[in-house]
């Protein structure tokens, strides 16, 4: 037969996919085997090309870091590398800094993912990844397809959470959707295993040809790997003894990138999937709940300390670039698979907390010299005018209107009132924190990014309003909150402007359950598979407690009950301690639930569960960007098999046990349309739902290795979350907004001189400039839906990036007020670059200019302000 033909099971080609699954750090840490093991395999690839000179031979490397960390280290192979890249011999993959999840890093971070992969690719190689690499990540978001069309990348390779057709027969190659419109070419090769020669191929070519695709992809069995180096050099003349076969279809060596060429050709022929892909391994959405609340204190820290140093840039004060991109390449980095889901060894999860705290300490400085140079510009001006008494700052970091709980250090002795910039005696309570020191609580109000200037004053505030708490009642002018005084459950939830119950007779709110896991037996010999999996015995832990209740706060401004659990989980373990502060603010009907202590059990699901008043007809989630429409009941509510393990061959769908969980971010919604509860958090990713009940999972602490005792997320834990009942649905209420106002507390900054704390030398150049009026805004947007979720620096140091999301799925325009008189703006792509053929231009009149935002769209815009 000659090979231009199609064989006799209808396959034109076989692309045959050398590449190799090698983990950042799991089962060891990152440094130094891991950063060790990039070495090793590159060496290993290079020995392949060498042996077999004439081939046709290519490897694809996914990752931007496994090229970046070989450089950094061994800069001779580095050379060797980046001449097989210039041949064709080894393709790059991925376009993503590593192989993150795809479940929990937030939206921006999803951004910097891959900017940050293809910014190095494009500066070390002169090109770009077009394929993005997703072997092993347990969800897949429907806005990846948007961010990452918008990076350059026009394929998706994953092996995880394959959508599959009404017969439960998966895709492995299919046009992939996302929720606003964006589409990528998604593959899964099949794996060949026994070896690769052409009897392997001719006993796989029924099931390559199943598809009806004139194109199958396969990938020789153990080219992928994690610790194990396993490539070897005899499969590179595989495809000639395929060639060779009669019968066979052509066979060739291709990297990622021939592939999603050659699927591009019978596009039409594809099946097409809509919105997210699937959940397998859903444990990894609560495990290691402390590295994940951490996740997202940086997630939200990073960008705050980015729009902090822009606006002060525009002062005169220099912007710390390299500090910040030092930053993000770090969190990028440690918002790998295995890492940000907890499903490593507890060592080397360690390791990668150890990183947290230097991307913290970064962030920390870059966002404190900024409001440190502001403040003191500030105090410069307001002295010139006359204003000589201590004052504060609030920052605000969002860009939409809001009114937000701050907390103002005071000193025991120090007057308790306050007027805000104006003059105007403005409503505060004295409160006790959490690490025993005083603070004033004020309601701040903020039009987009904005400065708030407080003063102490001994002149009392408006006249005070009935306080919130009494007894075991929490009630403002929205909701009457009742607890029960024996278990802390919440018994009652009363929307006050619907005058409807939130809670059915007999139902319970915030009731915390205890679920027993089972034992995951049979697991690999280096591990069990706990942390990944959720599998639950039926039977409900109910720990004798030793409950306390106490009214913490009364006041005008916030009531406060706390609720102090202390129980006996595990017999070999210390007490486990549960404190909730129940909180409701005034002018607001958001209940928050601020919760700390000790987790000490194993094997044993935390769950708080809230029974509804109504049938809730589906389940709304935040996700990176966007937003997850799910159906109830839960396993109606997505396109691919429920089961776990349907990437994996060795496994079937049927074995598979069921996955119970779901994965948000910063909020959820359940809703029959007319009504609807809001659940908001701080650094939860997991839930489970039902038309009467919803449960967020808390704390769980899987044993990773029983016969070392690596039980992972024993000790303290602090998260946060809250409940809103609400007519209509989550865009009646602006879910989105909501959540980032919970996820993002104003920043309190004293108003004095000390940049030169910050700044060391060179503060003198700036301290002599005369001061400059600061504007106390320095963006805002108008329209309801949309978000400035990060402003930075460009890249090439030419005007301000902008970001702007669209949050509630429909188009819109929107009005962007900037600070001073704005020069251009140009339409970009993620990667900072112009776009070829923007919708529409885009044009400043003063300081300010209109948006157009089509549903869920991302947009980024580089402007130039005079």
């Amino acid at each position: 037969m000659k090979k231009n033909e199609t064989s006799a099971a209808g396959i034109e080609q076989i692309h045959a996919l050398c590449e190799q699954h090698l983990d950042v750090a799991w089962l060891w840490p990152r440094v130094p085997q891991g950063e060790d093991l990039m070495r090793q395999c590159f060496e290993r690839v290079i020995e392949m090309i060498e042996k077999y000179p004439a081939q046709a031979f290519v490897f694809t490397r996914s990752t931007a870091w496994s090229f970046y960390i070989v450089e950094q280290r061994h800069p001779a192979l580095f050379a060797r590398i980046k001449d097989y890249v210039a041949r064709g011999k080894i393709a790059l993959g991925g376009g993503q800094w590593v192989e993150p999840d795809h479940a929990i890093p937030g939206g921006e971070a999803m951004v910097r993912q891959s900017a940050l992969g293809q910014w190095y690719f494009q500066k070390t190689f002169g090109i770009i990844a077009k394929v993005c690499w997703a072997p092993d990540t347990f969800a897949h978001a429907g806005t990846l397809p948007q961010i990452l069309r918008k990076s350059g990348l026009e394929g998706y390779r994953l092996s995880r959470c394959l959508p599959r057709d009404p017969s439960g027969k998966p895709f492995r190659q299919f046009i992939w959707r996302g929720i606003d419109g964006s589409e990528l070419l998604a593959f899964y090769p099949w794996l060949i295993r026994n070896g690769f020669n052409a009897e392997t191929v001719r006993q796989a070519l029924p099931k390559l040809a199943g598809a009806g695709l004139p194109c199958a992809i396969i990938k020789p069995d153990d080219s992928y790997s994690d610790r194990r180096i396993t490539l070897e050099p005899d499969w590179v003349t595989a495809p000639e003894a395929v060639n060779a076969e009669p019968g066979l279809p052509t066979c060739r060596w291709s990297s990622a990138d021939d592939i999603v060429k050659d699927m591009q050709r019978y596009r039409n022929q594809l099946p097409a999937v809509e919105g997210e892909l699937g959940f397998e391994c859903t444990g990894t959405y609560t495990t290691d709940g402390r590295y994940k609340r951490k996740n997202r204190m940086l997630e939200t820290l990073l960008p705050n300390a980015e729009k902090a140093a822009c606006w002060a840039a525009l002062h005169g004060c220099p912007y710390p670039g390299d500090q910040l991109r030092q930053a993000w390449m770090d969190l990028c980095l440690n918002q790998f698979h295995d890492l940000s889901c907890g499903s490593s060894f507890g060592e080397v999860l360690d390791e990668a907390d150890r990183l947290n705290t230097e991307i913290e300490s970064r962030a920390r400085w870059a966002l404190e010299q900024s409001l440190s140079f502001l403040c003191d510009r500030l105090h410069a001006a307001r002295k010139a005018q006359g204003h000589t008494e201590e004052e504060v700052a609030l920052f605000s970091f969002l860009s939409s209107p809001r009114t937000s709980p701050a907390l103002i250090p005071a000193a025991p002795q120090a007057p308790a009132g306050y007027l805000d910039e104006s003059g105007r005696a403005v409503a505060s309570q004295r409160v006790i924190c959490r690490d025993g020191s005083q603070a004033d609580l004020v309601l701040h109000s903020s039009d987009g990014m904005h400065i708030g200037i407080y003063r102490r004053t001994r002149a009392t505030g408006p006249a005070s309003s009935p306080p919130i708490a009494s007894g075991n009642c929490l009630e403002n002018e929205y909701v009457r909150v009742e607890i029960d005084p024996h278990s802390g459950d919440i018994t009652r939830l009363r929307d006050k402007l619907q005058n409807m119950e939130y809670l059915p007779p007999a139902g319970r709110g915030n009731r915390l359950e205890f679920l027993e896991e089972a034992n995951l037996v049979p697991h690999p010999p280096w591990c069990t598979m706990e942390p990944w999996h959720i599998s639950y015995t039926g039977k409900r832990f109910e720990p004798e407690a030793r409950i306390e209740i106490n009214l913490r706060e009364k006041g005008p401004l916030r009531g406060c009950i706390r609720v102090s659990r202390r129980m006996q989980l595990h017999a070999d373990m210390p007490e486990t301690v549960i404190v909730q502060d129940i909180m409701l603010y005034r002018h607001s009907p958001v209940l928050h639930f601020e919760t700390r202590g000790q987790w000490h059990a194993e094997r044993l699901m935390l769950k708080a569960c809230f029974d509804l008043p109504f049938t809730a007809a589906r389940v709304d989630a935040d996700v990176a960007y966007g937003v997850a429409e799910r159906r109830l009941p839960q396993h109606l509510d997505n396109n691919a098999s429920q089961a776990t393990g349907i990437g994996e061959e060795w496994k079937s769908a049927k074995d598979a046990p069921p996955e119970p969980d779901r994965f948000m971010q910063m909020w959820l919604d359940l809703s029959d349309g007319a009504h609807g509860l809001l659940i908001l958090n701080n650094g939860k990713y997991g839930y489970d739902a039902e038309e009467k009940q919803v449960g967020l999972s808390l704390m769980r602490a899987p044993n990773m290795r029983p016969w070392k005792g690596d039980i992972l997320g024993l000790g303290p834990f602090e998260f946060s979350y809250a409940v809103m009942p609400h007519a209509g649905d989550w865009r009646a209420v602006d879910a989105p907004r909501l959540g980032y106002e919970f996820n993002n507390e104003p920043v309190v900054w004293p108003i004095r001189p000390g940049f030169n704390d910050f700044a060391g030398s060179g503060w003198w150049k700036i301290a002599n400039q005369p001061p400059e009026a600061i504007s106390p805004q320095f963006l805002a947007i108008r329209g309801a839906g949309a978000q400035v979720t990060a402003v930075k620096q460009a890249e090439d140091c030419e005007g301000l990036i902008v970001r702007v999301v669209e949050c509630l799925g429909a188009a819109k325009t929107c009005t962007l007020a900037c600070c001073r008189p704005v020069q251009s703006v140009m339409d970009c792509d993620l990667l900072e670059r112009p776009l070829a053929s923007p919708k529409a231009r885009i044009l400043p009149k003063g300081g300010e200019f209109q948006i157009p935002l089509s549903a869920f769209e991302i947009k980024t815009l580089r402007i130039r302000l005079a």
